[in-house]
């Protein structure tokens, strides 16, 4: 009887875990800080094709705002459709 009961309290534990675990949603974090790009030490050598890709899972806009150094802060809109390239 112990280990029948055992079983079914195991189960119980067990759908209830993966019924709450389908319900569950992450949440986006708001704020990134993206290290500014350096020049390598060797030959003074710049970057290059470097950008940065902004999206969103979200179907209406969203207020995006890039703090891009020496030209202060940019705002821009994104969507799922149309996601933010930044060269």
């Amino acid at each position: 009887m112990f280990v029948f009961k055992h079983i079914t309290i195991r189960s119980f534990f067990s759908i209830v875990f993966l019924i709450c675990y389908g319900l569950l949603q992450a949440q986006l974090s708001r704020t990134h800080y993206i290290p500014p790009i350096t020049a390598a030490s060797d030959n003074n050598a710049i970057p290059q094709n470097q950008y940065l890709h902004i999206s969103t899972p979200n179907e209406n806009p969203v207020n995006v705002a890039v703090n891009q150094v020496g030209s202060g802060v940019i705002n821009y809109t994104v969507s799922n459709t149309s996601p933010l390239e930044i060269y």
